[in-house]
């Protein structure tokens, strides 16, 4: 809850301050390191009260408890995602395997049946098709002397 001084500046409640998210700078390991010795990240202390996107306007009531709830809504993709997402990430971290024989480099992944194998191609596919497009856009517009700032960067001043 806001609260607002005499002289008209907005503030947060001094028992809602615990829930505002901080920005730290986060390790591959997962640990918070030093500003610029890491990723910059987001972290939210006590409660998910609000997605972090400013574009985004969902925002939760105190009277939900449920955390996992809260972020279940955030990822309503599914395994699919899930799948398709690691095994670029596998991909992505053995391709830069230099100790590793190019013909190595490769992922292998078994189901137990040929549906799913089928929605899994042709998810990955699709996942594959959208990132090449969305690769192309951005170089375009770069190209054309766009510049791209990060939604989830505050603004300077």
């Amino acid at each position: 809850m806001k609260t607002v001084a005499a002289d008209g500046t907005e503030r947060i409640s001094a028992e809602q301050r615990k829930d505002i998210p901080e920005s730290v700078f986060v390790a591959s390991t997962g640990r918070i390191v030093k500003e610029h010795h890491g990723e910059l990240s987001t972290l939210i202390r006590n409660r998910f009260l609000f997605c972090l996107n400013p574009n985004c306007g969902v925002a939760y009531t105190r009277r939900q408890r449920s955390e996992r709830g809260k972020l279940a809504t955030l990822g309503v993709d599914n395994r699919s995602t899930a799948t398709t997402i690691l095994a670029v990430r596998a991909l992505l971290e053995l391709q830069g395997d230099t100790k590793l024989p190019p013909k190595a480099r490769k992922l292998l992944s078994f189901t137990d049946n040929r549906q799913d194998a089928s929605l899994q191609a042709g998810h990955f596919n699709d996942f594959a098709q959208v990132a090449l497009l969305r690769s192309a856009l951005f170089k375009a517009a770069e190209a054309r002397g766009a510049r791209w700032t990060s939604p989830w960067t505050p603004a300077p001043g």
